[in-house]
């Protein structure tokens, strides 16, 4: 219950302004108890040369054993949204990451978007990051698409794996 809510209490203050606000081009670093610390790497918009949709790509990691980092992607099209989001994953160096317990936080079909969370095991988070080749996989009810990273992503994986080697 003290984790949870130390947890809960550090969110709220990233989210609020309480913690130190880095620069455009850094990621988000805070202790949230004496043993962990929490990273955040910044939303991204992630574009594929399938479709119009564009996926807005944040990653939370609190450093506690065991602990998944947590992935959230908005989806984001000129046209309706697919109803199901069957699966999502990194893809990099020719071996896939999946995104595990994917679940919709929000669904607005008349702005055409829809939000999902998701997690990924810090190993394969790492081993993503570390790939060449990295891109978002998205399979949908009617179809898939890749969406590769922005350049501003490369700065911010390559802080994230310099920072989690501390």
């Amino acid at each position: 219950m003290k984790t949870r809510t130390g947890m809960v209490l550090a969110l709220l203050c990233l989210f609020s302004g309480c913690a130190t606000a880095p620069a455009d081009s850094e990621i988000w670093t805070m202790a949230v108890s004496d043993t962990a610390n929490l990273y955040y790497i910044p939303a991204t918009d992630w574009k594929s040369k399938q479709n119009d949709i564009i996926s807005r790509l944040d990653i939370t990691y609190v450093t506690e054993a065991g602990r998944p980092a947590v992935c959230n992607i908005s989806f984001f099209g000129k046209t309706k949204m697919p109803e199901q989001i069957t699966a999502v994953s990194f893809e990099g160096d020719g071996k896939i990451y999946p995104l595990h317990d994917v679940r919709v936080l929000v669904s607005r079909p008349e702005k055409n978007e829809r939000r999902i969370t998701s997690a990924v095991s810090i190993d394969d988070l790492k081993d993503a990051l570390n790939a060449e080749s990295l891109v978002l996989s998205v399979v949908l009810d009617k179809g898939a698409f890749v969406c590769g990273p922005p350049k501003e992503f490369v700065g911010y994986k390559d802080q994230f794996l310099a920072k989690i080697r501390e």
